[in-house]
């Protein structure tokens, strides 16, 4: 799967210390896909690290 992460959601991955491995799954298998009014695609999600 192609996929381009914006600066600000880069900037927040290495901010919150999220490894690029479940970024990946998030993309790979989403529990939710949000259209952005821009036709962007966001994919929120919850996971419980510890």
């Amino acid at each position: 799967m192609a996929y381009r992460i914006s600066r600000h959601a880069q900037t927040e991955i290495e901010r919150r210390g999220i490894p690029l491995y479940l970024v990946e799954s998030v993309l790979t298998n989403p529990q939710q896909i949000v259209l952005e009014k821009d036709g962007r695609k966001a994919y929120p999600v919850t996971i419980r690290l510890w």
